[in-house]
């Protein structure tokens, strides 16, 4: 008891007088809070301890988790993460070792035409305007008369994205970035925000247009309409001479979205250096025309009238705030890869994502909540839900109250106690 009074009667709690952790912060009765800088203990602000540590600041929508059991640090993080969760083997294996290659581009990717005739495709020749080359590159082979391009199978509210597009050909027209794609399926009207590079005039030589090449000729159909939402063409002029095969490697585009905002830059004609005053800045919240863009969408690459147009060296990250892009999670050994090292590490999936979350697989959809038992709770729909509420042992044993309640004075009893029986025999034996 003599210790401790002395403790509490020290100016300068010290190291010697009681062994602790770094940061480690502990309550004395009449003291306060006293936090451990490794070298001595120090006051700290009752307040601010407690904001900080067990009502910690955080992003809107997020909630509170429990730090670790059996203490009253909080966390604030989000109840659903989006990545790699995968529950079966080959595709595991797959995903593990796939990178976003232009050959799952070319084969996979979605194929537009646009020309605003209010057909979709507008030129379903020149959809197929496309060659996958010997190096991996996907290229134009057309000199075509619509807007034509790719968008990814899967969709996304943020993203970076950065890509150099490039031509050897002598033409001087028009290639670009689909920052989001909408198609309306009752209508089969398609929608896009389009970054464009163009040689052929200083008007729009860098710009960022509203469903560039579909319009449908008639002003009041708006949706319908292309129109101009930001350009820095005097940033980034038209290039002289203005042929695209003059202008190694081409032009560089680079995309950051956010939700409902993007910023876009561009490189001048033959060089790889993004220009920051080239920077177009907009938000989906600007214009009720960009409302079918809001939430996750496609993006891609497009080209209009120029042949060879190429697209090579590109780089995107799923940068949304649920999202584990960088692990690839095998769900029936809870072991988890890493896709910067190329391995597995030793954390587990409740390590990396913590008890209480909701993980969805970003390609099937499937979801697991992580119990507190460590365990992968598969989450279905309000169907399998109501299809597998009860287990197939317990769905027997129901039948069997129900055919003998039919049977009248339990005469076919026996009987149906003999079928129940070989049947729960058969599940238990894993035939059925």
């Amino acid at each position: 008891m003599a210790d401790f009074d002395i403790f509490l009667n020290a100016v300068d709690i010290t190291q010697q007088e009681i062994k602790r952790e770094v940061d480690e912060v502990i309550k004395i009765p009449g003291k306060g809070l006293f936090k451990f800088d490794g070298v001595k203990w120090n006051k700290v602000d009752y307040t601010d301890e407690m904001v900080t540590n067990y009502i910690p600041t955080g992003n809107e929508g997020q909630i509170s988790f429990v730090a670790e059991d059996g203490v009253s640090l909080r966390e604030n993080d989000w109840l659903i993460k989006l990545g790699n969760f995968i529950d079966d083997p080959d595709t595991f294996e797959e995903v593990k070792n796939e990178t976003i290659s232009q050959e799952e581009v070319f084969n996979s990717w979605y194929r537009f035409s646009h020309n605003g005739d209010g057909n979709y495709p507008s030129n379903a020749d020149e959809t197929e305007a496309w060659v996958l080359n010997d190096d991996g590159t996907i290229s134009c082979t057309k000199n075509t008369t619509t807007y034509v391009g790719f968008v990814s199978n899967n969709t996304y509210d943020y993203y970076d994205l950065e890509v150099t597009l490039s031509s050897t050909d002598g033409d001087n027209d028009r290639m670009g970035v689909v920052l989001a794609f909408y198609k309306d399926l009752e209508t089969g009207k398609e929608y896009t925000i389009d970054a464009i590079r163009n040689n052929e005039t200083d008007g729009y030589s860098w710009t960022v247009i509203l469903n560039y090449d579909n319009y449908s000729g008639d002003d009041e159909v708006w949706e319908n309409s292309q129109k101009i939402i930001g350009n820095k063409s005097d940033v980034i002029p038209r290039a002289d001479p203005d042929n695209w095969s003059k202008y190694s490697p081409g032009t560089v585009i680079k995309v950051q979205r956010e939700g409902n905002n993007f910023k876009v830059w561009s490189s001048l004609s033959g060089s790889s250096a993004i220009d920051e005053n080239s920077l177009i800045e907009f938000s989906l919240d600007d214009d009720p025309a960009f409302d079918v863009f809001k939430g996750p969408k496609a993006y891609g690459f497009s080209s209009r009238s120029q042949n060879n147009t190429t697209f090579s060296n590109i780089k995107f990250k799923n940068t949304s705030p649920i999202a584990v892009d960088n692990y690839v999670f095998d769900i029936q050994n809870n072991k988890v890869y890493d896709k910067n090292i190329g391995d597995y590490i030793d954390n587990d999936i409740f390590e990396i994502i913590g008890k209480g979350r909701i993980v969805k697989d970003i390609t099937t959809g499937k979801m697991w909540f992580l119990g507190p038992d460590k365990n992968l709770h598969l989450i279905t729909s309000v169907d399998d839900v109501e299809k597998y509420y009860f287990s197939k042992l317990e769905t027997l044993e129901l039948m069997r109250e129900l055919l003998k309640y039919v049977f009248s004075d339990g005469a076919n009893a026996d009987g149906v106690d003999s079928v129940i029986d070989d049947l729960i025999t058969s599940v238990n034996n894993g035939e059925l």
